[in-house]
């Protein structure tokens, strides 16, 4: 909106417009000769200017479904005019721009995610995706963000949908799945994501006292990726925590994937703030900041067994399904072989009070049994039905 900012500026040309503003050239074209070229750079031609995007925060009664808006902005060119010497010279004019846009302040998402029987949800051709692009800084991740928020309160608000053999249970599993090509953008996204649900987490918290409907079960996010990012199954984790703390360094302690809180800033450490407990094969993250007033919701005070809820360990992932889960192609390449990965996907009968989701597979590798023993602070337990017999998704 600024300009565009050209192809080829050398640094030796900016260096030029630099130095001229630093010697206190103000840019005035209007006097002196200008018979000759100038060896000046405009801001835009320094390569200082170039086309942006520009945001606006504002807040509409709930009644408003649409705004109209008139944005003017300024179109600026170049000519040339006739001066007192009989010489010409360069002038900018700016010519008044304006065009009415109008803002659909309701997602149009947001029919289809609260009703299970919607059109867009169906096959048929109502049910067309329609594809955008937004270029960078366009507010794409803000917008399915707020939805995948949307989506978790929505979940466990409607509770149990259909009846019969057809019920499906919001209360708990995947909400929202986030399928990404690139690992590095995946990391990114996944901190980015990690403090929406770290943010709903504390309100589900707040809203559980008051009312049942929200559920005991923590919203989680998850990292579904490749081993070289982070580890498989419960016993990599764990000597890789106990690699880290016996050398001190986290230079091989894959499984952590955030090196701050989500919630409050803090660094993070594999080798100080990980642990491992074996009775439940559960890895985790304790936010250092516990003491005070201001102390963090995700600290060892505050969320004794859970800490911060995200999920790097990919046998966690299937045995939790947390609400979040933030997977790369190679994992959705591997689902006719793992058939642990239909937990992910609602297809669920059992529940073990102390591992999650059972699978037959996945009990062979945890030794989850039809019932556990008194270990350490966990209970004696049985296995357990699932509510709903599956889980939404």
């Amino acid at each position: 909106m600024l300009g565009p900012r050209p192809p080829a500026t050398r640094s030796d040309e900016i260096a030029l417009a630099a130095a001229q503003s630093a010697d206190g050239e103000s840019g005035d074209e209007s006097q002196g000769d200008d018979s000759e070229p100038r060896d000046h750079l405009t801001p835009q031609a320094a390569g200082h200017i170039w086309a942006s995007s520009m945001g606006l925060s504002f807040t509409v009664p709930a009644s408003v479904g649409t705004l109209s808006v008139t944005a003017r902005w300024g179109r600026y060119t170049q000519s040339e005019e006739a001066t007192d010497q009989g010489t010409t010279r360069k002038v900018w004019s700016r010519e008044p721009v304006e065009h009415p846009v109008d803002i659909d302040v309701t997602s149009t998402a947001l029919a289809s995610l609260s009703t299970p029987g919607h059109p867009h949800r169906g096959t048929g051709r109502e049910a067309l995706v329609d594809l955008l692009f937004f270029p960078t800084g366009g507010g794409k991740t803000e917008a399915y963000l707020g939805l995948a928020a949307y989506t978790f309160a929505l979940r466990r608000l409607q509770g149990t949908i259909g009846s019969g053999t057809q019920a499906r249970s919001g209360e708990a599993g995947v909400g929202v799945l986030m399928r990404y090509t690139l690992r590095l953008l995946t990391a990114q996204q996944f901190q980015r994501a990690a403090a929406l649900v770290t943010a709903c987490e504390v309100l589900r918290r707040e809203e559980f006292a008051q009312d049942v409907r929200w559920g005991a079960t923590p919203f989680r996010i998850g990292l579904w990726v490749g081993t070289s990012v982070s580890p498989n199954w419960f016993d990599e984790a764990k000597e890789q925590i106990a690699g880290a703390r016996e050398s001190a360094s986290d230079k091989h302690a894959r499984v952590l994937q955030v090196l701050t809180c989500p919630w409050c800033g803090s660094g993070l450490t594999a080798r100080s703030h990980m642990e491992y407990d074996e009775a439940r094969r559960r890895v985790l993250l304790y936010c250092p900041r516990g003491e005070g007033t201001d102390r963090c919701p995700f600290s060892r005070r505050e969320s004794p067994g859970e800490g911060i809820p995200v999920l790097t360990v990919d046998e966690e992932i299937y045995r939790l399904a947390p609400s979040l889960l933030i997977a790369t192609v190679d994992k959705f390449a591997q689902l006719p072989w793992n058939g642990y990965a239909g937990l992910l996907f609602g297809r669920v009968t059992e529940i073990c009070p102390r591992h999650g989701y059972r699978h037959d597979d996945l009990d062979a590798k945890t030794g989850c049994g039809s019932r556990h023993h008194a270990k350490g602070t966990c209970p004696a337990s049985p296995r357990s039905p699932s509510p709903a017999s599956g889980r939404r998704t």
